[in-house]
């Protein structure tokens, strides 16, 4: 196969590849994802052209590299120019609008220079009449873009420090040059979402001529557009889960070249049909990309208008895209909030440098013909070949369901409610501001727990600390539960169960040691698991578990059972439940989760009602023998009743599932991270050889572990375990951020702060260390 020529890649293009790949990386390939990197980039662009010293050249260097201001605008105000005149064959359109505040003067350089570039129009508005103001924009937004992107602008983005607001949006329609049939396209097509999980796809399948080249890493196909002016290139990875290895590989410059070889392959093609729909807000993004005076009181945007007043708020972005046998229709917008005295944002982080892939180019002589089948992951980048600019570009991917949350946030913006079935309202929340008054300023109105499906609403789940109330079914609300469960946590008492750990971790390493003569691949999360539910079992339920030596264990069995049920992928009575509690309580007698959530019930009754006609005869060291004694305790002290069985059993069920998945897929990213830095795991074990009794760490010595520490902390900031039990219910009328929430109301409030939807592009482990 022929490698063709290089066109030369000028500082520019190269920027705008490497603004590309961060933006994809911002998205971690967790979900499907499209961009316009265009579009953000003259939005940009427009408010550089009234942005002065580092604040201006933070900005250039991110979009444009080395490029002199001069150099920048006469770049976009060409694609600008591109892209309105109709000339390349396909329907490519582009519009910018300044809209200022109400007798708001800009200085007339600004003004022209928006229109000498830009071709923008200025419109004046009153931004205190955020909902008109709000509407009229996205109006503009939907005309441009053929009405696929609604609703770019929130009114609740608007406020009287509003000043302007700079809009771009790109539209783009196009046929392919040679046509997917549809007659061959498979309607139900395996796509592996990993190496062992598939979906059901749309396949679309041609075989003809197109300009491919593939390395060890990955391959990489041109579809050319009518006119072969404008084309998608997909760059798919050899390896099924190898997507996020792929864009960390990538650079600018490699992926520059990449889209601009030239060259023809007779090839088969596979590519599923595929439509998706993004909303960014890209401040932390932008940030992480060293953009950050901007945001901050350190911003000099005089060139808008003579002085220093102004600073941006927030950059969002909305991007469509549909891909189908004939051909492509994909829009994108961007907004740029810039309101004046706003309060100084925190710096953000650093983005890491990518490491380019040597491209390795085969031979033309490959017999059979190559095949391309996106049957997995993918990334696509739709470019512009006379401008060399990527008007679109965007990831396939499964959407995992605790990502709809998330893609939900980036659509309706920081808070927003739902309804999940009926009359169940939910409140969702990511607003830092929102968060601290639910669980700090505001804690006393919303102490009740979410209730859950009528199948676990019941025993015995009621009095654990995962879903008391303020009062509970046998008279112990969550501070007499809190009372008697926190003196069980506390660090003498840990102490004193750390032996039942250590001997279960020492069993972990003879075990892995030994399963490795055998094969060196292991399934590391499957043994943490193990390793997991024997702690609880030992420390909480006072059973003998042995998980890692026996996977036919029935403690484990039991447990495994429960958690496989707890999902509403796996049990259709636990999502009746939620959309109909009528129903769900109904049901709840034959739910497959019931019945194994009984079992465990069940058994842990008859261990704690054993232990309590035996307590002076148990010296074994768990939970179940710390809340027997603190409840004796408890009783001499206050003068209170013994606390009732069903409450015991509720705590230690409820520290089972609060500890188990938790526990486990902590353990196992610590260990997956570590794995890709060996040379953060070779300080963690130069750290542990200067421990005074490296053989045998105690409990106080692990506790005095800073680097270890640091370790866990980065883990979770990474990726965080939590995704359930974070709810709260209102319990007396109250509003918050100017939301009136209700008592009495269902299930009215989750906070999130799920760290995914903010997270940083470089994704780095270990960033600070506590060295």
């Amino acid at each position: 196969m022929s490698a063709g020529t290089s066109v030369p890649v000028s500082s520019i293009v190269e920027a705008q590849s490497d603004f590309a790949l961060n933006l994809l990386r911002s998205q971690n390939a967790l979900q499907s994802a499209i961009l316009s990197p265009v579009s953000i980039s003259i939005a940009l662009a427009m408010t550089v052209l009234g942005a002065k010293n580092e604040t201006a050249r933070q900005i250039r260097s991110a979009i444009a590299k080395d490029a002199t201001d001069e150099e920048l605008h006469a770049h976009f105000g060409s694609i600008v120019n591109t892209l309105k005149s109709g000339d390349l064959n396909v329907t490519l359109d582009t519009a910018n609008r300044v809209y200022v505040k109400n007798d708001y003067t800009l200085l007339d350089a600004y003004v022209e220079g928006i229109k000498k570039y830009y071709g923008g129009e200025l419109e004046q508005v009153d931004f205190t009449d955020s909902a008109n103001t709000a509407q009229k924009i996205n109006k503009f937004v939907e005309e441009a873009t053929r009405e696929k992107i609604r609703d770019l602008i929130s009114p609740s983005s608007l406020n009287d420090l509003t000043r302007l607001i700079l809009v771009n949006a790109v539209y783009f329609k196009g046929d392919w040059e040679t046509q997917f049939q549809k007659d061959r396209t498979i309607e139900n097509h395996d796509f592996f979402l990993n190496e062992n999980d598939t979906k059901k796809v749309a396949m679309m399948d041609l075989k003809s001529e197109f300009p491919y080249y593939e390395t060890g890493e990955y391959q990489v196909l041109g579809l050319p557009y009518v006119g072969k002016q404008v084309y998608m290139y997909v760059v798919l990875p050899r390896e099924k889960d190898g997507l996020q290895g792929l864009l960390n590989g990538l650079n600018g410059s490699t992926l520059a070249q990449l889209l601009q070889k030239r060259g023809k392959t007779k090839i088969r093609v596979k590519l599923p049909r595929f439509k998706i729909e993004s909303a960014y807000e890209l401040t932390p993004t932008l940030k992480a990309l060293g953009i950050e005076d901007v945001f901050t009181g350190e911003a000099d945007l005089s060139g808008i208008t003579g002085n220093r007043e102004l600073q941006v708020s927030e950059v969002v972005h909305k991007a469509f895209v549909e891909v189908n046998e004939k051909g492509t229709e994909a829009a994108g917008a961007s907004g740029v909030v810039i309101e004046a005295e706003m309060f100084v944002n925190e710096k953000g982080t650093e983005a890491a440098a990518a490491t380019g892939i040597q491209v390795r180019l085969l031979s033309a002589s490959i017999h059979p013909p190559p095949e391309f089948i996106a049957d997995h992951p993918f990334a696509y980048f739709i470019i512009d070949r006379e401008q060399e600019s990527i008007l679109f570009s965007g990831l396939t991917e499964k959407e995992k369901s605790p990502m709809i949350l998330v893609n939900w946030h980036k659509k309706f913006g920081e808070t927003f409610g739902y309804y999940l079935g009926v009359p169940h309202f939910r409140i969702s929340t990511i607003n830092k501001n929102f968060i601290k008054e639910v669980f700090i300023k505001q804690f006393s109105k919303f102490v009740d727990r979410e209730a859950f499906s009528p199948t676990l609403e019941g025993f015995p789940m009621m009095e654990s600390l995962l879903q008391i109330g303020k009062t509970g079914p046998k008279g112990y609300g969550w501070k007499e539960i809190r009372s008697i469960a926190s003196p069980a946590f506390t660090s003498g008492k840990m102490k004193l169960m750390f032996s039942t750990i250590h001997e279960r971790t020492e069993t972990l390493v003879e075990i892995l040691n030994k399963k490795i003569q055998e094969n060196p691949m292991i399934n590391i999360y499957d043994e943490f698991q193990a390793l997991t539910m024997d702690v609880i079992g030992r420390t909480a339920f006072g059973v003998e578990a042995n998980s890692l030596n026996d996977r036919e264990d029935v403690f484990y069995i039991q447990n495994r059972n429960f958690f496989k049920d707890i999902n509403f992928e796996n049990n259709l009575g636990f999502l009746i439940g939620f959309i109909s509690r009528p129903m769900g309580y109904l049901l709840k007698p034959f739910s497959s989760l019931y019945k194994s959530q009984k079992v465990i019930s069940d058994n842990l009754r008859n261990v704690i009602e054993y232990r309590k006609k035996n307590i002076r005869d148990y010296k074994r060291v768990d939970l179940i023998q710390l809340l027997l004694e603190e409840d004796e305790e408890r009783q001499k002290r206050e003068n209170k009743p013994p606390m009732h069985i069903d409450t015991i059993v509720s705590v230690c069920f409820g520290f089972m599932i609060a500890g188990y998945e938790t526990t486990s897929t902590a353990l196992a990213f610590a260990a997956w991270f570590l794995a890709k830095h060996p040379e953060v795991q070779e300080q963690l074990s130069e750290d542990i050889k200067k421990l005074p009794n490296k053989n045998s760490v105690d409990y106080d010595t692990a506790m005095k572990m800073p680097f270890l520490n640091a370790i866990f902390k980065e883990t979770l900031r990474l990726k965080s375990p939590v995704t359930m039990f974070t709810g709260r219910t209102c319990i007396e009328d109250t509003v918050i951020e100017g939301m009136e929430i209700k008592q009495g109301m269902k299930d009215p409030l989750r906070c999130r702060t799920q760290g995914v939807l903010y997270r940083p592009v470089d994704d780095v482990f270990l960033k600070v260390t506590p060295r």
